[in-house]
């Protein structure tokens, strides 16, 4: 649920394509989306200052929330800012760019 901002909830396929994508923002009437279990998904901020509230069921998982989808860079590697500036525009059907060389 997006309390504060905006952001994006894209929702992708084994390749890294695109299947869905939802803009929130807490000033328009888009501001929750129920994420389907065990998808390649990913959130990106637009805007300073946002607040997002998400409810999973339990019990908590810590080993399931750390499964990276093999197109998908680490969250320390170099190219984690560049695919943030991917997800940023990323519409339906379009597909990761190999990140990794």
């Amino acid at each position: 649920m997006c309390l504060q901002g905006c952001f994006s909830v894209l929702i992708f396929d084994d390749v890294g394509r695109v299947l869905k994508r939802v803009d929130l923002h807490s000033d328009t009437g888009i501001w929750a989306v129920e994420i389907p279990a065990y998808s390649w998904h990913t959130v990106v901020s637009h805007q300073s200052g946002t607040v997002m509230f998400e409810v999973k069921p339990g019990p908590y998982s810590p080993i399931e929330d750390k499964d990276f989808a093999s197109w998908a860079p680490t969250e320390i590697s170099s190219e984690s800012l560049l695919v943030m500036g991917w997800y940023a525009c990323a519409r339906i059907g379009d597909i990761a760019p190999t990140w990794v060389s």
